[in-house]
């Protein structure tokens, strides 16, 4: 419940974020020539974009909740990403003097290369922004725990005894 609670949350406010750029990006483009009045989104456009922000909040807990390899996570968050971009900007879109097959590989190329760049921009900032012990890229300032002491890190509290001593995790 508590995940579905957060995909619907995460799915709005995602449905919000898209609309404004969604404006910006029209009011750019149309508002250059038919002026800011031009750009409106009809209750359908709208349920798409709705029903796109929900696919990437799906997408988003899957990726969390899915115990599979890194790369695994990745295909299936990106397919769903896809298939939601196909339902908003692909499907329904006037193709008049296009060819239909060239207009719409360019647009998935298109899509999938911000994918990946934003996908990229996240891991590398994870990984910037990562704690020292949590295979970041900083080290730990702290001085190495003397032989036969026990520091915090490597200890844990052994699963058969309740008596609430810790037992070290290495030897």
């Amino acid at each position: 419940m508590k995940n579905l609670k957060k995909m619907l949350f995460d799915g709005a406010m995602l449905t919000v974020i898209i609309m404004m750029i969604y404006y910006l990006i029209a009011n750019i483009v149309v508002g250059a020539t038919e002026g800011a009045s031009a750009v409106t989104v009809t209750f359908g456009r709208f349920m798409l974009i709705f029903l796109f922000g929900m696919l990437i909040a799906l997408a988003n807990l899957l990726y969390r909740v899915l115990d599979i390899s890194l790369a695994l996570k990745i295909i299936l968050h990106y397919a769903l990403t896809l298939v939601g971009f196909a339902l908003v900007f692909l499907v329904g879109q006037s193709t008049e003097g296009h060819n239909v097959g060239a207009w719409i590989f360019s647009r998935i190329i298109i899509f999938t290369v911000f994918y990946f760049l934003f996908v990229g921009a996240v891991y590398l900032a994870k990984y910037l922004l990562s704690e020292p012990g949590k295979g970041g890229r900083r080290k730990s300032s702290k001085p190495a725990a003397k032989a036969g002491g026990q520091s915090k890190k490597s200890t844990s509290k052994s699963k058969d005894d309740d008596s609430g001593s810790y037992t070290p995790r290495y030897k």
